[in-house]
């Protein structure tokens, strides 16, 4: 038989079976997890349906409830915990220095709403104590530092960032500090070394949600339209794995469309994970397994993960979930009314 025959051969074998375990692990993925033993009480939350745009996100402490909702020249609403009642409307959108471009995500740190933009590269921040948030954000930081695109920031501190994105085409996570000095980074990108995809184009096929622990140095990132996780902490200026879950990589092609790089999601492509949100004691991830040109961005399914990656239980809503916010055994849910309009809804749960 013909030499290269036998090598072809044995190489289509061990590709096949590579497939073969990768689907297996994928749909094995939500078998990892117990059903959820414990009650799920619907609390009362007197949010206003005026008040509640098109969100886009959601984020929360013990007092407050940021909504990502870009209407009427602003980005956020504030609302109490507390009441449900509307406190403000904040994040003026412009150019000014002031102002914010549309589209900033951000976190709650420290009694401030902290957002950043990847465009203009700047930190900001909103303090949330004060009666009336001012529409005006402080900013903090303006971060330049060579190959890195930044989908996510969250500060460790007052003087040092996580970023989630791409650094050096290579790598999904890095330290850096307010001087701009990058103090480590880890993680390859699945497609670090896959030259169908440009720096843009794996900055694009990289998107995710970064969360952090409301009281230390660890952190969870998850990457959109993947069955992928990592949980690690920061501790004296690097990055250590706690523990990585990679099962299922997204599946993209690159584009180029009026000289610009797209990347398409192909048939493969799932939801994978949505949002991410996290209390002292656990991660909450809204997942899905569904195909994203099926149904995009929206879940039944909770996961929830202990801080050292352990899978702990899932969670059925029974309804779709499109955004999640926790604060200890309180969980804030973005849902749709029977008129498809968003409203944010409120629930305890008894065992977490």
């Amino acid at each position: 038989m013909n030499i290269n025959l036998i090598v072809m051969k044995k190489l289509f074998f061990f590709l096949s079976l590579f497939l073969f375990v990768s689907c297996e692990e994928l749909q094995g993925f939500l078998e990892r997890f117990p059903e959820y033993d414990g009650k799920i009480v619907k609390e009362n939350l007197p949010i206003a349906t005026e008040n509640v745009g098109l969100l886009e996100g959601l984020y929360c402490d013990s007092a407050y409830i940021v909504a990502l909702d870009f209407r009427d020249d602003k980005s956020y609403s504030l609302f109490s915990t507390k009441t449900g009642k509307l406190l403000s409307r904040f994040g003026e959108i412009g150019k000014g220095h002031m102002e914010i471009p549309i589209g900033c995500e951000g976190s709650i740190y420290e009694n401030s709403f902290v957002i950043f933009d990847d465009e203009t590269r700047f930190v900001a921040a909103y303090n949330l104590l004060v009666d009336s948030v001012n529409s005006k954000c402080d900013r903090i930081h303006q971060y330049k530092i060579d190959g890195a695109q930044l989908s996510q920031i969250i500060p460790l501190d007052n003087n040092t960032f996580v970023g989630m994105g791409t650094y050096k085409d290579c790598y999904q996570y890095f330290l850096f500090d307010k001087f701009n000095k990058v103090l480590d980074f880890a993680y390859e990108i699945y497609n670090a070394s896959d030259n169908k995809f440009n720096t843009f184009g794996k900055f694009l096929s990289n998107q995710g949600k970064l969360v952090k622990h409301p009281k230390e140095a660890k952190f969870v990132g998850a990457t959109k339209q993947s069955t992928n996780i990592d949980f690690f902490s920061a501790e004296n200026e690097k990055i250590k794995k706690i523990k990585s879950l990679r099962i299922g990589n997204p599946s993209f092609t690159q584009t180029e469309v009026m000289g610009m790089s797209r990347v398409i999601p192909t048939d493969a492509s799932i939801n994978g994970f949505i949002d991410l949100c996290a209390s002292d004691n656990y991660v909450f991830a809204l997942y899905s397994e569904d195909k994203l040109k099926v149904s995009s961005y929206r879940s039944n399914i909770i996961l929830v993960f202990d801080w050292d990656g352990n899978e702990i239980c899932k969670i059925d809503m029974n309804r779709y979930i499109y955004y999640i916010a926790v604060w200890k055994s309180t969980l804030y849910t973005v849902e749709k009314d029977e008129k498809g309009r968003h409203i944010i809804k409120k629930y305890e749960l008894d065992k977490l």
